[in-house]
């Protein structure tokens, strides 16, 4: 799937669901809610996935009413800015590395 590209529930979703390496949000618990680093609230939640490919996927779903899901493509920048604020050191070390360094990139 292309840059950009949007998945909905189903078999597509469900697929590429089970392809990807998720990393999931970091978060914090304020007035007695668990609030998402990527998002900042209690109700709205991300996930960001690796495709075997290099891709990057985002996970993007709301709790309550209604509840909402979407996915999208993320620009490899995108990726590496999600994982630093959700305090993934180490993925960014491992597909990320400082120039002359080693990793998976």
């Amino acid at each position: 799937m292309e840059l950009d590209s949007e998945v909905r529930p189903g078999g597509d979703q469900d697929r590429l669901a089970r392809s990807l390496i998720w990393f999931e949000e970091a978060t914090t618990c304020a007035a007695g809610n668990l609030v998402s680093f990527a998002t900042g609230t209690s109700t709205q939640h991300e996930a960001l996935g690796r495709a075997p490919s290099g891709g990057w996927w985002l996970r993007s779903w709301t709790d309550g009413e209604p509840e909402t899901e979407m996915w999208r493509t993320v620009s490899t920048q995108e990726a590496r800015d999600w994982l630093l604020r959700n305090e993934q050191y180490e993925v960014i070390e491992s597909h990320f590395p400082r120039p002359g360094g080693g990793g998976q990139g």
